[in-house]
């Protein structure tokens, strides 16, 4: 088979050792093994490197100069080690817009109460899916997220809503160990370290998914620690933690339910580490493309540039009623 030596595309995973250059104004991945990879920069949009990738300066100018949204990530993927951030003081109105606003609780519980929502609201669609196929569960399950979505629409306090999402959440996990056949197992999820096969391969779909809402957020210009949902912790990108609340099901959970019911993966590509249980580094690439496929094919990139907007849209809509309130009553002439 041919090896594909340039690619044209918006989403690219560079798997280390290896380093990203510039060759004839296109950029290019060597590992040292092979001849290098090159990728157009006027297509790439986001570019993802697993363990020890080195970037020349070149490099990091053509990056930059494309706005490409570059994150390093460990060998396994399942943790972001950090990311590349360009300075773009244009974008400086779009976070005042967003301090002013998740700094204002009506605005805080709103935009939670929107985020829970439609969070649920996939929950339901999920489990209204399979008690159609006749899963054992699925119809009480269904019932439990009915009322957990009916609660989201009544006036509760953010606390409430944050109480609402993990009662929610609860479900589904309960549901989604029914959804596997053997030999995958799912009890309860579990993290820092996974402590099974599926909630592996959940904790990095959901790597994936929160590095790709990252850049998302950066590139629209929006504070990526300042959330609604979640609120403020030092070093925890709180907004983008709400922007994936909606895409958690769709994105990453049906993926994994199909990836193992298909066979497309075995128990002996993971082995144990740390206390946990992590991915094959050699399992890496062939689940990376299956993701993928998913993400394009499913029109979760789509779903995931909606919701940005739908934020952006909101902080413009909220300033214009702020700036439409007087800041006081007139005071009457004496």
């Amino acid at each position: 088979m041919r090896r594909t030596t340039s690619i044209a595309t918006p989403i690219a995973h560079l798997v280390g050792p290896g380093k990203l250059k510039v060759i004839n104004n296109h950029l290019a991945f060597a590992t040292g093994e092979e001849g290098p990879l090159r990728l157009d920069p006027s297509t790439l949009r986001t570019l993802l490197c697993y363990g020890k990738v080195g970037v020349t300066d070149e490099a990091f100018r053509v990056l930059f100069l494309h706005n490409v949204q570059v994150a390093w990530l460990t060998p396994a993927g399942n943790r972001c080690r950090g990311r590349l951030v360009r300075s773009d003081p244009p974008t400086t109105n779009i976070r005042l817009l967003q301090y002013e606003a998740f700094l204002n609780p009506h605005r805080q519980r709103e935009w939670a109460c929107q985020v829970v929502a439609a969070k649920v609201q996939s929950q339901l669609q999920g489990a209204r899916h399979y008690q159609r196929h006749g899963i054992p569960g699925a119809g009480s399950i269904f019932q439990r997220l009915q009322a957990a979505h009916e609660r989201c629409q009544a006036d509760c306090s953010l606390d409430e809503l944050r109480g609402i999402e993990g009662a929610a959440s609860a479900a589904w996990f309960d549901l989604l160990g029914q959804l596997l056949n053997p030999p995958w197992l799912f009890t309860k999820r579990t993290r820092r370290p996974p402590t099974d096969q599926v909630n592996a391969l959940l904790s990095l779909g959901y790597t994936w998914l929160l590095t790709r809402t990252i850049a998302r957020c950066e590139a629209a210009g929006l504070e990526i620690y300042l959330g609604g949902l979640h609120e403020y912790r030092a070093g925890r990108p709180s907004l983008a933690c709400d922007l994936m609340e909606p895409l958690r099901l769709p994105a990453v959970d049906r993926w994994v339910i199909t990836l193992c019911n298909q066979n497309r993966i075995s128990v002996a590509d993971f082995h144990p580490e740390n206390g946990g249980i992590r991915l094959q580094q050699d399992a890496l690439g062939r689940i990376l493309s299956d993701w993928e496929e998913h993400w394009i094919g499913g029109g979760h990139d789509q779903a995931l540039d909606q919701w940005v907007e739908r934020l952006v849209g909101l902080l413009r809509q909220w300033a214009t009623l702020s700036s439409a309130l007087p800041d006081k009553p007139d005071e009457p002439d004496l």
